[in-house]
């Protein structure tokens, strides 16, 4: 089966660094579950260009590097790569690319899994939506936290195994199943096969 795997929140611990660098950078004190959206400007009540340089600068700084695994992703994805494929379907800005590639290398290593960042499938096939690539490619299942990204892909047919998180709390789909822990993730995804 071809599964859908979302990067921040879902493998990697991004907000616990982020909100380190905007303290450091603001001297405001933002924590994780405080984050009552995925999209920064909203939380940190900023314009989007400063949002986006804030961002930027945190995606170049050691911050970035520092970046841990979410608890059991690691394991999980070992355990899920041996009977499926997997795609990881980002929206980190396609310039991060290496990055990316050299992040999950270092803490997945160097099974094959196909990485697609949305802005660079839109340049290349007018797919820029995760649904859009999920139908291209395939994929029945996506591992999600965002609620944009979520909801695009139930509304899609695509079966969502969606994250708890303060930002998609409200959010319920006939096509979206909720779970709190990759442990919970894997029994429902072995549900659905």
């Amino acid at each position: 089966m071809k599964i859908g795997i979302d990067i921040d929140e879902i493998i990697a611990e991004q907000l616990d660094e982020l909100v380190k660098f905007y303290y450091k950078r603001t001297g405001k004190l933002i924590p994780k579950n405080k984050f009552h959206s995925y999209y920064w400007p909203d939380v940190w009540n900023i314009p989007l260009e400063e949002a986006k340089q804030i961002d930027k600068d945190f995606k170049n700084s050691e911050h970035y590097e520092n970046i841990l695994p979410v608890k059991d992703s690691v394991r999980s994805i070992n355990y899920l790569v041996r009977k499926n494929e997997l795609i990881i379907i980002t929206s980190r800005p396609v310039i991060f690319k290496e990055k990316t590639t050299n992040w999950i290398r270092k803490h997945l290593g160097e099974f094959p899994i196909k990485i697609i960042h949305s802005d660079e499938a839109h340049k290349v096939n007018s797919h820029s939506k995760k649904s859009d690539i999920c139908l291209s490619e395939g994929i029945k299942i996506m591992v999600e936290d965002d609620l944009r990204y979520a909801k695009d892909c139930a509304e899609n047919g695509i079966r969502v195994i969606l994250f708890d998180k303060p930002w998609n709390k409200n959010f319920k789909h006939k096509n979206v199943i909720r779970v709190k822990s990759w442990k919970e993730a894997l029994v429902e995804i072995n549900l659905l096969k």
